[in-house]
């Protein structure tokens, strides 16, 4: 039996010999599509935000109770309670507090997309108006090029500018 299994470890180990190493690529920018990279925001934005939604309605609805049952001491709030017979909660509060804080993640998650979304619209948008101009502007490089005018850069330096500037002076 001892046999066996020494003989199983080398095969087992014997593997790592022999295997080739490779470290993993990180993502690339275009790997998935914007809907994929739209979803997974808000799964993260949703569940992420759960437990703070929790304790705040938690919070929130303990603190209604409590005034709306005169400040009575048997509502004191408690949302640290380790049980709900602490926490003095029913189950049906329970269901109440925790179905009000996952619509709240719900909609934590759901603005958090549609702002994601409007900006990164804007900013292909606004993108594509730049490549628009660029490719006119290499348009009418080209069309000057093709016809023999060379566009003249030192045209574009203030070098000229300057000279008939200290030519002013000498006067």
């Amino acid at each position: 039996m001892k046999k066996f299994i020494a003989l199983l470890l080398l095969i087992s180990f014997s593997s790592l010999l022999f295997a080739n190493s490779t470290s993993p690529e990180p993502y690339g920018e275009n790997e998935f599509p914007d809907w994929a990279n739209y979803l997974r925001r808000y799964e993260v934005i949703t569940l992420g935000s759960l437990p703070f939604t929790t304790m705040g309605v938690t919070t929130i609805y303990t603190l209604y109770r409590y005034i709306d049952n005169d400040f009575d001491k048997k509502y004191i709030p408690n949302p640290f309670a380790l049980t709900s017979s602490a926490a003095n909660l029913d189950s049906d509060e329970q269901k109440f507090i925790l179905l009000t804080a996952i619509g709240t993640s719900i909609v934590a998650g759901t603005v958090d997309l549609i702002i994601h979304v409007i900006k990164k619209e804007k900013a292909k948008k606004k993108n594509a108006q730049i490549f628009e101009r660029d490719v006119i502007i290499q348009n009418k490089i080209n069309e000057l090029n093709e016809s023999g005018q060379m566009l003249n850069t030192t045209d574009l330096n203030n070098s000229s500018y300057e000279e008939k500037e200290l030519d002013d002076f000498k006067d």
